[in-house]
């Protein structure tokens, strides 16, 4: 519709214009201005034609200048999970273990005897000497009561004697399936426990009841809209968390689109817990399967072909039984899921492409999340086998301080976070933040898959440089890429006329601005289903 025809077209209902609007649409790449009708773009053009859309009730936003993308999407983030970390004790910013003990310590002081300790984001990979935390140092501290901490990654916990003692586990206590109690030289539990051991103490915790789950994923999500997202693909989504989004959606009170990937996490599970896809909406998508077969780098879960440069002979977890992961794997091919696998190792990476390609997942969009370390062979197989490399570009300049440390610099040249390879294999990569693992601006992952650098400008000319994007390529990720890989590209991801109006406005042009620029860089408006849900006056 490149012009109105006022004898057959109402006016718009909001109309934008006196900007750049980057489409994502190869057709139209560019354009000035755009109008919307309800929930839908009618019109996308340049500003001389833009007034023939003004009627006594449009909304008319002045761009001045300004930039319109598509609305971003966030294909891998924790919803509720990061709402539950923001009421942990804060530990990213520590820089060794006795801040971490401090802080238990002050916590200890205001918490009743017996009342748990909860904290979020210590990396000993990031601390200044590189300590390895025992229970015994939380017990120094906390005595009487339970502590748990998780590790930046979420793929391990730092307990306290109590809550091991709580648990059951001592020396005489076997690893599960898929998890791992790291013990001292003696076979004495240390207090670490990795990937599935740490379901031994899951249960004992306090968990939000579907109340408090409501409330956290309002707050998540109402944040989330002041960075610009209109969707999230909710990377683990529990049966409370689900049964939260059907409640909101219920009432429409969705503040933005949920992609939920339902997570099965026993790997002695025989049959799935769904019978087929649902669906609540425009808002909320329930498609997708989501599988963890391995761990992560930071606490030496991600399985390798290789052992561990600083652990010898380890070489990593793999969490599910090939034959029972391969039957559940053709029942979600069977009923019309996506699979989603969590898959971090090289060895874990080529382990999925492979059961992928024996059970011919070709063309149903079936996704690898993470892809963070690969075999050089299986790097083109991505695109061969069309799996969706569902990546978070933010933490390759994140970890990039202490990957060397775990793998080497050989296998970091040969595989590591290849987002240049990928693409030019013919792989579809989609962006995401994993939050709350990392901060989920989505212009942030844009700035670490463009430049490799962390916000300080480190390294010089980035950490492996070869592997950058373009600008263009990154907003691909975190639009039409993620939306095609929701199955939503026809209705999302572009500024075309028919799609839905989800849109985000930014104070400059992301494609020709400073880099550096889109570290501060804040959201002037977000608008979902052709309504104005933020705007930052």
């Amino acid at each position: 519709m490149a012009h109105r025809d006022k004898s057959k077209d109402p006016p718009a209902d909001i109309l934008l214009h006196n900007g750049t609007l980057i489409t994502m649409d190869p057709l139209k790449p560019q354009a000035e201005a755009l109008a919307i009708q309800g929930e839908r773009i009618v019109w996308v053009g340049e500003n001389k034609d833009s007034s023939a859309w003004i009627g006594p009730n449009t909304k008319v936003i002045d761009l001045k200048g300004a930039c319109a993308t598509p609305g971003f999407i966030d294909t891998h983030a924790h919803i509720v999970y990061t709402g539950l970390a923001k009421k942990y004790l804060q530990l990213s910013g520590c820089q060794d273990k006795e801040e971490v003990l401090e802080l238990v310590k002050k916590q200890v002081k205001k918490s009743r005897e017996g009342e748990w300790i909860l904290g979020f984001g210590w990396s000993e990979g990031r601390w200044l000497n590189k300590a390895h935390p025992t229970a015994s140092d939380l017990d120094q501290v906390a005595p009487h009561n339970p502590v748990v901490l998780r590790r930046a990654d979420s793929h391990a916990i730092w307990v306290n004697s109590c809550v091991l003692k709580l648990a059951g586990i001592d020396a005489s206590t076997p690893d599960n399936e898929g998890g791992k109690i790291v013990r001292d030289s003696q076979g004495i539990p240390t207090g670490i426990l990795v990937d599935s051991a740490m379901t031994l103490v899951k249960n004992l915790m306090p968990q939000p009841d579907l109340e408090e789950t409501i409330q956290l994923a309002k707050a998540v999500l109402d944040e989330s809209l002041s960075l610009g997202i209109t969707m999230i693909h909710n990377a683990a989504t529990e049966t409370t968390e689900f049964e939260a989004y059907k409640q909101l959606a219920a009432q429409n009170a969705l503040p933005l689109r949920i992609y939920a990937m339902m997570v099965i996490r026993d790997p002695t599970a025989s049959s799935l817990p769904l019978q087929s896809p649902q669906n609540f909406g425009s808002f909320l998508d329930v498609r997708c399967l989501k599988f963890f077969v391995d761990g992560a780098f930071g606490s030496r879960g991600a399985a390798l072909f290789e052992a561990y440069e600083d652990e010898p002979g380890h070489t990593g977890l793999l969490l599910w039984e090939e034959s029972r992961l391969i039957s559940l794997l053709q029942e979600a091919k069977a009923k019309g899921f996506q699979v989603a696998i969590h898959a971090i190792g090289d060895r874990a990476n080529h382990y999925i492409l492979n059961f992928y390609e024996k059970i011919e997942a070709k063309g149903l969009r079936w996704r690898v999340e993470h892809a963070q370390l690969l075999a050089q062979e299986d790097i083109p197989r991505f695109g061969k086998l069309q799996v969706i490399a569902a990546m978070q570009p933010i933490h390759a300049t994140s970890d990039m301080v202490w990957f060397k440390e775990r793998v080497g610099a050989d296998r970091l040249n040969r595989g590591a976070f290849v987002l240049r390879s990928l693409l030019d294999s013919g792989a579809i990569i989609t962006g995401g933040s994993d939050s709350p693992i990392e901060n989920r601006n989505p212009l942030w992952g844009i700035y670490a898959a463009v430049t490799r650098q962390d916000h300080k400008g480190f390294p010089e000319g980035g950490w492996y440089p070869e592997q950058r994007v373009t600008r263009e390529e990154a907003l691909k990720m975190y639009t039409i890429h993620a939306a095609y890989a929701s199955f939503r590209e026809h209705e999302l991801g572009s500024l075309t006329v028919g799609k839905l109006a989800d849109i985000a406005v930014l104070p400059e042009n992301l494609l020709t601005c400073p880099l550096k620029a889109l570290i501060d860089m804040k959201v002037l408006y977000t608008i979902i289903n052709g309504t104005v849900v933020y705007s930052n006056s």
